[in-house]
């Protein structure tokens, strides 16, 4: 399993969980992300409401770089 980063180089990582029913899997790099490479913030779901904005950066069967937006609509 490898991490492809926006600047297109590949780092090894290892499948430390998965959640089949969610098709979500946590990974954990073996070495240190490409310099530049800066992590996005997790949100709090629990502070999340109706009607806010949601982002789903993803890889959905194979196609690469996707995002979607939408807005939370249940809870």
């Amino acid at each position: 399993v490898a991490v492809e980063f926006a600047d297109g180089s590949l780092v090894e990582a290892r499948v430390a969980r998965t959640l089949p029913s969610l098709d979500l899997a946590l990974l954990e790099l073996r070495t240190a992300p490409p310099a530049g490479a800066k992590p996005v913030a997790l949100g709090d779901s629990d502070a999340a409401r109706v009607a806010e904005r949601v982002f789903v950066v993803g890889a959905p069967l194979g196609v690469s770089h996707t995002l979607t937006v939408g807005y939370l609509s249940a809870r």
